[in-house]
C-alpha cells in the first residue's frame, strides 16, 4: 500500500494504488450479495476506500446459481448436520 524510495540519503513515502488483474470463479449468489453490501459500505459512503476502490475495479467475478438457495440457506442457519451443498448450474461458454 505504501512504496518507500530512499535517494542521495532521502526517504520518500508515496501510496501504491497497484492492484493486479484477478478473477474469481464459482462464486455463490449470497456472497455477490455480501460483496454488495461491503461495495456500499467502503465505496457508497461519505468516506471512500481508495484501496478497496482500485481493488474491486480490477476484480472479475463469475457467479454460480444456486437452483435452491432457500433450503440450502435454511440448513446453514440452522446448522443442520447433514448439510448437502447447493445445485449448480452448469457454466456454458459462448462462441
Amino acid at each position: 500500500m505504501l512504496k518507500v524510495t530512499r535517494s542521495n540519503g532521502n526517504i520518500r513515502i508515496e501510496p501504491s494504488y497497484e492492484e493486479p488483474k484477478r478473477a474469481i470463479f464459482g462464486i455463490r449468489s449470497c456472497d455477490v450479495a455480501g460483496i454488495y453490501h461491503l461495495d456500499l459500505f467502503y465505496l457508497g459512503g461519505s468516506f471512500r476506500d481508495i484501496y478497496y476502490e482500485k481493488h474491486r475495479q480490477n476484480l472479475f467475478l463469475v457467479n454460480l446459481v444456486c437452483t435452491d438457495p432457500i433450503r440450502t440457506l435454511a440448513r446453514v442457519l440452522l446448522r443442520v448436520r447433514r448439510h448437502r451443498p447447493c445445485r449448480s448450474r452448469p457454466l456454458r461458454f459462448a462462441n
